[in-house]
């Protein structure tokens, strides 16, 4: 990991998220270096160094804990993840329990100290148990479309030396093939020093003044469907941008689901200016019959809304 000048960075918030992706490039390589002695003790320090990033930059009242499962309202068990961030309100009695009531996690991340292909491939299918025990939402097309609980996977670092971009990008779209619902995505995937994968999720009605060159591009259902992506950064990126862009999809989706934090959220997407545009690189297309009636039958009768950015859970975008 090279280390980046904190005066380059063009905003204050840049300059400290510069810090803390120094730290973590100064932790990695300080783990690295005795990683052949201890590898199980360099895993650990590994996670405690994302616990306390996201600790140190997700809102504050948010408790951030580390190694344990999560239990579903059937009684059926996660695997185990190693960063969890639990909703505000939760049981005092419970938190140190390592098993985590689902209806309690905002987040659950598995971290790597360096990523390997199979790595992906675990933490996608992972999140595709958390999100079946979690349960299902109804009611519009963003609650149906992005389970309540966030899923990411986080690493310093990739043992990936040709073409490392290109490879995580096309393990992605074999990713989405294996989705059973466009809710399975996993939200985040962070390499501290190459780039960082979102999750996202477009809905686009089967009607419109252009929907017939829409429909060809992107290679739609005649009657409109869902687009369900991966977007990546469309420059490369400084490892201030890198964590930025991590923490800027990581606090929307958590003020999707906590709306005191909208505000906060919109600030860290509009300071980060350029660096924030980015293009699919893997995606799937799921026609509307993933919904519930009630929402699907809204939605191709044009109940779609077309906001922008706005906290629409109708809009077009999630």
């Amino acid at each position: 990991m090279p280390d980046l000048d904190p005066t380059l960075a063009p905003h204050d918030l840049g300059v400290y998220i510069a810090r803390s992706a120094n730290s973590l490039a100064d932790e990695y390589r300080r783990i690295r270096s005795r990683a052949s002695q201890d590898p199980g003790t360099a895993g650990d320090e590994g996670e405690e160094n994302w616990k306390e990033l996201l600790a140190n930059w997700l809102p504050s009242d948010l408790i951030v804990t580390s190694k344990g499962r999560i239990l579903g309202v059937d009684g059926t068990l996660s695997g185990q993840v190693d960063v969890v961030v639990l909703r505000p309100g939760y049981p005092r009695a419970l938190i140190n329990r390592k098993v985590y009531l689902a209806g309690g996690v905002l987040a659950a991340f598995e971290c790597k100290l360096t990523l390997r292909s199979a790595h992906i491939a675990k933490a996608a299918a992972n999140a595709r148990k958390i999100r079946r025990l979690s349960g299902v939402r109804v009611g519009s097309p963003y609650t149906e479309a992005n389970g309540p609980i966030l899923f990411g996977l986080l690493a310093h670092s990739t043992e990936l030396r040709r073409d490392p971009i290109g490879r995580i990008d096309s393990i992605l779209q074999g990713e989405l093939g294996r989705d059973e619902h466009p809710r399975e995505l996993l939200d985040v995937l962070c390499v501290a020093d190459l780039a960082t994968w979102r999750g996202w999720t477009t809905h686009l009605p089967g009607h419109g003044p252009n929907w017939g060159a829409t429909r060809d591009l992107y290679g739609l259902p005649d009657n409109g469907g869902s687009m369900v992506m991966y977007m990546r950064a469309q420059a490369t990126p400084s490892l201030a941008d890198i964590l930025w862009a991590m923490l800027e999809r990581l606090t929307r989706r958590i003020a999707w689901e906590l709306p005191q934090y909208q505000p906060l959220s919109q600030y860290l997407t509009q300071a980060q200016g350029p660096a924030s545009l980015s293009s699919s690189v893997a995606s799937r297309v799921w026609t509307f019959d993933y919904l519930s009636p009630d929402v699907a039958r809204r939605v191709r009768g044009g109940g779609l809304t077309n906001r922008g950015w706005a906290w629409d859970p109708w809009g077009m975008i999630s």
